[in-house]
């Protein structure tokens, strides 16, 4: 009988080295415009509180931060830090440790009759580049920040292999990272030497992944293909699906003329929150789903994840037209990625499923994925554990229906499994 797995497509693994900060805090300048007398009053108050409460009465000051959420806010912050603090290997291990005592009884997860062995993580690695990393208005800030991609792939592979030593020791996870690329760093030429050196021999088998997992020599020159299990785009740090520039419109032809013809998946940043170095307005327009729309329908056969389903202050119309993209095209997913914090998103997913005839529901459901976001989800929540918990008790899908979505599902979208096409069995 094969073994069966529990697909995680869409998490992270970054130490405080890896992601640009000054990126992740411009997700924020839109609050702070809006809101700007209450954060000013609320920030005083809050100096007041401290200041002046603390040394007199800190009884008092601590039910006020439970109360406003402050401390838990603080808390949840210090848990990411935390974990960053890691070299990747002992952030791998930590992860591991935490299914064993939280999720996986005697090394296994059961979710009603189906039970899984392994645990899939599909690291997704971002392209912060070079450009547009830069505020002129701050000292210390006059040269463009480098963040390169390399730096965050090499970390990544020797945390693997550090994870995989012994390689006697069985583990729960498995790990098959995703490529970042945002083609507006590269020329055309780049492009095509990177996806054939990374993806020449990519025949998208899982077999393959898994003769690569901590194989990685410390050489990044010397890495070829099956390291790696797919692509990452991030339209908010500057990738624009379908650019007007026609040698930028060539660059992304190129990344999805080899992907399609390969059949490499690609996951998208499809909400309005995020890592951003591009104006607001162009984040939230290269990131719209509508974007991808004449990609579509130029590369209809292009395997696409439209990741967070669309999630933000666009909720609605974004994952209605998610929802009309996996209705015309046949390789068109969405996974629910820092979304499944309570059992309110999981009936707002059925609900959202179940509202056409069962030819539609079939289609959709055959169309999700799982996905946590991890590490960036304990911004939310306190575990990556809890987070799986949620989703495996949670009373709006069954048993049949959640192996769908974390396992059937992703293994279609990450490899060719020949699996049949067929709807799952349905709450009655």
């Amino acid at each position: 009988m094969e073994e069966r797995k529990f697909y995680d497509i869409h998490c992270h693994a970054m130490n405080l080295s890896h992601p640009n900060f000054l990126a992740f805090l411009r997700r924020f300048e839109s609050s702070v415009r809006s809101q700007g007398v209450k954060i000013f009053l609320g920030t005083n108050l809050f100096m007041f509180a401290y200041f002046i409460l603390n040394p007199l009465c800190p009884k008092l000051l601590e039910v006020i931060l439970k109360k406003t959420g402050i401390e838990g806010a603080v808390s949840r912050v210090k848990n990411l830090l935390a974990l960053m603090e890691n070299d990747l290997g002992a952030f791998f291990q930590l992860v591991e440790e935490c299914l064993h005592e939280h999720i996986f009884t005697s090394g296994q997860l059961s979710i009603g009759s189906f039970t899984y062995s392994k645990l899939v993580l599909t690291p997704l690695i971002m392209d912060f580049g070079y450009k547009n990393m830069t505020n002129p208005s701050l000292h210390y800030f006059r040269k463009p920040i480098q963040k390169p991609v390399v730096e965050q792939v090499i970390d990544l592979f020797n945390g693997i292999k550090q994870f995989y030593s012994p390689e006697t020791v069985q583990r729960i996870l498995e790990i098959y990272p995703f490529l970042g690329i945002n083609t507006a760093n590269y020329s055309q030429e780049q492009i095509s030497m990177m996806l054939e050196k990374y993806f020449s021999s990519y025949r998208g088998k899982e077999s393959d992944l898994i003769a690569k997992l901590g194989k990685f020599e410390g050489d990044i020159e010397q890495m070829r293909s099956n390291f790696f299990a797919g692509i990452k785009v991030y339209p908010p740090l500057g990738f624009d699906p379908w650019p007007s520039d026609r040698s930028e419109l060539k660059k992304v032809e190129a990344l999805y003329d080899f992907c399609e013809a390969k059949k490499i998946p690609i996951t998208t940043h499809c909400s309005d929150g995020g890592f951003r170095v591009v104006d607001q307005k162009s984040a939230w327009e290269f990131t719209s789903p509508a974007r991808w729309e004449k990609v579509l329908q130029k590369y209809s056969r292009l395997k696409l994840n439209l990741a967070h389903f669309g999630n933000g202050r666009f909720s609605k119309k974004w994952s209605d037209k998610i929802v009309s993209l996996i209705e015309q095209y046949d390789q068109v997913y969405a996974d629910f990625s820092c979304r499944g914090f309570d059992d309110n998103f999981y009936f707002s997913l059925h609900n959202l499923l179940y509202k056409g005839n069962d030819k539609k529901r079939e289609r959709l459901m055959r169309r999700v994925l799982f996905g946590s976001d991890f590490m960036i989800n304990l911004l939310w929540m306190d575990s990556y554990c809890r987070y799986l918990k949620i989703f495996c008790d949670t009373p709006h899908f069954s048993a049949e229906e959640k192996d769908v979505f974390c396992c059937l599902n992703p293994r279609q979208f990450l490899f060719e499994t020949n699996l049949p096409n067929i709807g799952p069995k349905m709450v009655q």
